[in-house]
């Protein structure tokens, strides 16, 4: 036994040594290259081949041929420019390759659009304002993406979420049905919720955005649009946000900023509760006293008569919009006056020969002080203030008239 072990010990060493050795021959030859010196008098044997280029006997990769067209910059583009030339003779692999007119390309750097593609921007414009997302996405495609700004990429990648969303949303009501739990009020508010929670993800106004949905989700626990904005347009998965009153929170804290003296602040939150309850007089009475309280009373007079409109028993809100009417009148009439005194022009430099400087100070309101002084003491003088070159500012008075 012990013999057999030491024959399979010696049988193993022996062949450990015989692969080192053929190893040790092989990177010989390799150590020996990489140590020989290299003799660039030598002329090269072949040219060293593109390292892109397809190899021999294999299907060729199609060829870009949007760089091979020159680019044209064209100061009217033609409709039918527009199309790609599908009827080019030039073919890869048997199959027709699409041409893209050079308009297009100028008209990507020149910034410009023809006339059929600026009405779908308008229009998608138009549809956005109006918060009709699937009519405004359509109106979008219409229009070559590499036409589009960052500010359409943006939207448009928001507004395929969307679609996303309202796809699955009819295909989950096919095989379960539409809920009939809610009152059609109920779903109507909902409903409304989602679109200015849209408009708002559009906006990149995601704080407020949350909120709004997480209202609807409070009057629907099992709506599904709200369930997937939540998590597909704010990253906001299941659990990982408290569905609460919302309404409630934002009505105490527009109180707490009125009072607060944040009257914008107010405005805001109140705007916010006017989404989820568009009837509430309450809401528009108070966010009438915020525009009031922040000088504009020609908005505090739309949120006033909407709350009348809704409540017309509020003989108060008559006299707010009449007051608020008062005001605005008053604030046009000051805006006026202020247009017509306005001075123009560079102000005339007194001859110093003719004046006696009675005072210099640093700044205007302490000059202007003075002089109004002077003038008080001595009706009937005349008393200039001007400004120096060194930016401080000078009270004068005529000199007296020697006989």
């Amino acid at each position: 036994m012990k013999t057999d072990k030491y024959m399979f010990i010696s049988t193993f060493f022996c062949k450990g040594i015989f692969a080192f050795v053929c190893v040790l021959i092989l990177l010989s030859g390799n150590l020996w290259a990489l140590a020989e010196r290299p003799d660039f008098s030598k002329p090269v044997a072949e040219e060293i081949k593109d390292p892109y280029a397809p190899i021999e006997g294999s299907i060729a990769a199609p060829v870009d041929e949007e760089f091979d067209q020159p680019v044209k910059y064209v100061d009217k583009v033609e409709e039918s420019e527009m199309t790609p030339d599908v009827k080019s003779d030039k073919t890869v692999n048997n199959a027709p390759v699409l041409q893209p007119s050079a308009s297009i390309i100028s008209t990507n750097k020149a910034g410009k659009l023809n006339q059929e593609q600026l009405e779908a921007v308008e229009k998608f414009d138009t549809y956005m304002k109006q918060k009709l997302f699937v009519k405004a996405y359509e109106s979008l495609k219409k229009v070559p993406t590499n036409l589009w700004t960052q500010k359409q990429m943006k939207t448009a990648e928001m507004l395929k979420v969307f679609e996303i969303i309202d796809a699955e949303q009819s295909e989950n009501m096919k095989q379960f049905g539409k809920d009939e739990s809610l009152d059609e009020e109920l779903q109507k508010t909902v409903k409304r919720l989602q679109r200015e929670a849209k408009s708002l993800i559009v906006e990149g106004k995601n704080d407020l955005a949350r909120d709004i949905i997480i209202q609807s989700l409070y009057l629907d626990r099992k709506n599904f649009v709200s369930k997937q904005l939540l998590e597909r347009s704010l990253g906001l998965p299941l659990g990982s946000y408290k569905v609460e009153n919302i309404e409630a929170k934002y009505w105490n804290d527009s109180q707490v900023y009125l009072y607060g003296g944040y009257s914008l602040k107010a405005v805001d939150a109140l705007t916010v509760l006017a989404y989820f309850d568009a009837q509430n007089p309450l809401i528009f009475e108070r966010m009438g006293s915020a525009y009031y309280m922040s000088g504009m009373p020609e908005e505090a007079i739309e949120s006033w008569k909407r709350a009348l409109y809704l409540n017309p028993n509020n003989k108060d809100l008559k006299n707010f919009i009449s007051s608020a009417e008062t005001e605005l009148v008053r604030q046009k009439k000051s805006n006026k006056e202020f247009s017509n005194n306005k001075k123009t022009g560079t102000a005339v430099k007194k001859d110093d020969a003719l004046y006696t400087t009675l005072r210099v100070v640093s700044d205007s309101n302490t000059a202007y002080s003075y002089a109004q002084s002077v003038r008080d003491q001595s009706p009937g003088i005349e008393v200039v203030v001007e400004e120096l070159d060194t930016g401080k500012w000078a009270v004068k008075i005529p000199k007296p008239v020697q006989k």
